[in-house]
């Protein structure tokens, strides 16, 4: 396999990986809107706050659980702009790399008057550096998505806790 068709393959994982970044993000606003609607529920549709007993306190973790689906899901829509976010503050990753398609590197390095030395830099890239970036791409933006995934799944987990709660709360506030 030649550099060019390793440039085009390349390219198209990285592609594939930030299209996957637009469908996790997409997934943490739905369990965001779900966890804020279940606190709405909760507090002003249901006035499960204003029950007696069992009900107001299943009421409340139920809040609690919500909350914390929510303020999860809202961490992983922030944006990542440095490397060192994405893999830890003590990675050895990125230290001898320049990210030259990483617009939290190129904006920080290459600030608005930087213009001709970015421009520089990029032309002196060979096909090969230009399809090693791509896979570096790659390489980054799985590790943003596997990060995304973990959240979303406890943003999922505690949103699932919030509802049960709710479903206590309601039933206690029905029986007899």
């Amino acid at each position: 396999m030649n550099d060019e068709e390793r440039l085009k393959i390349y390219q198209g994982l990285a592609e594939i990986s930030r299209k996957w970044v637009s469908v996790l993000d997409a997934k943490a606003g739905f369990i965001s809107a779900m966890s804020a609607a279940l606190v709405g529920f909760v507090w002003v549709g249901a006035r499960l706050g204003a029950e007696p007993g069992w009900a107001k306190w299943f009421a409340i973790g139920s809040t609690v659980f919500a909350f914390v689906s929510l303020a999860t899901a809202l961490l992983i829509v922030l944006p990542k702009i440095s490397v060192s976010t994405v893999f830890g503050k003590n990675t050895d990753y990125g230290k001898d790399y320049g990210p030259v398609s990483f617009y939290g590197h190129v904006a920080t390095k290459y600030p608005s008057d930087k213009w001709p030395d970015y421009l520089s830099c990029v032309e002196q890239m060979d096909q090969h550096s230009l399809a090693v970036e791509a896979l570096e791409q790659h390489f980054t933006i799985s590790h943003i998505l596997k990060n995304k995934s973990e959240r979303l799944t406890t943003a999922g987990a505690f949103l699932v806790l919030a509802l049960a709660t709710t479903a206590l709360a309601i039933l206690i506030k029905e029986l007899p």
